[in-house]
């Protein structure tokens, strides 16, 4: 299997993440957000994830969700509801956040007000129990939190 990620993207956190917790003879490979590794894709489209029988995932969940089950280890109900909550309701803010920070210079302050509502579920959720799901780290751990602290 080869693993395709772009230094900035920030689903290739999680996946990198399932990757070095589920992977087992996973090649990772770096390469440009502008490149072209599924073929039957119109545009580039990173993470993806090349499978030994030729077929291609490009969803970062999927990617995860395939880390695990292969595995052996089935993601329940509550770590598929994290992962889809971070990719719809995470990802699009963060995402604003940081293009009005690094392409339209706002200051870090002004932008993490928008960020901050997110991360406030993220809080409440954490003040009941020490992980998002479960009792042991998941893929959902290193959801949107880490890409922020990079980025900024």
């Amino acid at each position: 299997m080869k693993l395709y990620v772009s230094d900035g993207n920030p689903h290739g956190v999680k996946v990198l993440a399932a990757a070095g917790l589920w992977g087992n003879d996973v090649q990772i490979q770096r390469l440009q957000q502008d490149e072209k590794v599924v073929p039957f894709l119109s545009q580039a489209k990173l993470p993806a994830l090349e499978l030994n029988n030729g077929n291609y995932l490009f969803s970062a969940n999927a990617i995860c969700r395939y880390f695990s089950l292969a595995a052996g280890k089935d993601l329940d109900d509550l770590n598929n509801q994290w992962l889809e909550w971070e990719a719809t309701e995470l990802q699009p803010v963060i995402s604003a956040a940081l293009y009005a920070h690094i392409v339209q210079g706002k200051k870090r302050e002004e932008t993490l007000v928008t960020v901050g509502k997110q991360l406030g579920y993220i809080s409440q959720s954490l003040s009941k129990k020490p992980y998002l799901t479960g009792v042991s780290t998941t893929p959902v751990h290193y959801i949107g939190i880490t890409q922020w602290t990079f980025k900024c």
